[in-house]
Order: structure tokens, then sequence, then C-alpha cells
């Protein structure tokens, strides 16, 4: 889900984002070649199916606020404010997926498996100043 909306007051112009979405599945591996094809990356671990799992899900908001100057003429500054991420929520988009580690013959539970490796990032504010002409 994306909803998005500007709303103008006088000088002052306000507008926002919302991004809403369900995790993304992933699959639990074997950090190994435990079927002997030559490839460790499609390795799911025993007793599990493809992306039998879901990454939390991810809510963002953005906001942008700005109010124009009039210079004189037809030359008019603008001052701008933007959030992104403004709730400062953290949007896990990457977990540890092995669930073992293979040695040999050895199946050996990871005991990390399923905690949150990467984020998209804590919140960011930036200023600017645009001026037309």
């Amino acid at each position: 889900l994306v909803a998005s909306g500007v709303y103008g007051l006088g000088r002052w112009w306000f507008t926002g984002i919302l991004t809403a979405q369900s995790g993304q599945p992933y699959s639990a591996r074997v950090n190994g070649d435990l079927n002997g094809d030559g490839n460790v990356r499609n390795d799911l671990a025993p007793g599990t199916r493809r992306n039998a799992y879901r990454l939390p899900a991810i809510i963002q908001a953005d906001m942008r606020v700005a109010r124009d100057i009039p210079l004189g003429g037809r030359v008019q500054a603008q001052l701008i404010a933007e959030a992104f991420n403004l709730l400062n929520r953290d949007n896990i988009n990457g977990v540890v997926a092995m669930r073992y580690g293979l040695a040999g013959t050895t199946l050996t539970p990871i005991a990390a498996f399923g905690q949150p490796n990467a984020t998209a990032g804590e919140r960011i504010v930036q200023l600017a100043a645009r001026i037309a002409f």
C-alpha cells in the first residue's frame, strides 16, 4: 500500500507518503552443499519448504513541508524541510537465513537464525532552499 497527498495552505505546502507492506518471504538455508549438487545457494534446511518464513512488515512515513517566499517580480524562494522514515521505525529488510551449518555430514543449528542483519535505515532529515525565476 502506498498513499500520498499534498495540501496547500497559503504559501505553505505539506506533502506526505505512507508506505506499508507485509514482510517479504525467505527460506531457511544450510551453510554448505547439503544435496551435493555443487551449488550452495539452493540448499534448504531439512524439514522446511521454500519461503516458509517472513520478514516483519515495513511501514514508512515520509513528509515534506515547504514555504514559498516571494522575492519580487517573478523571483520566488522556497524553503523546504523533508523527513524520511519520520517515525524512525526499525524496518528490517534482512535476517540471518542460515538455519544450519554443515561440517562433513553433521548439521549444527545456527543460533542467530532469524535475527535481523539489515534495516532500511534510520530517520533522515534534510533542509533545502530553492530559487525560481
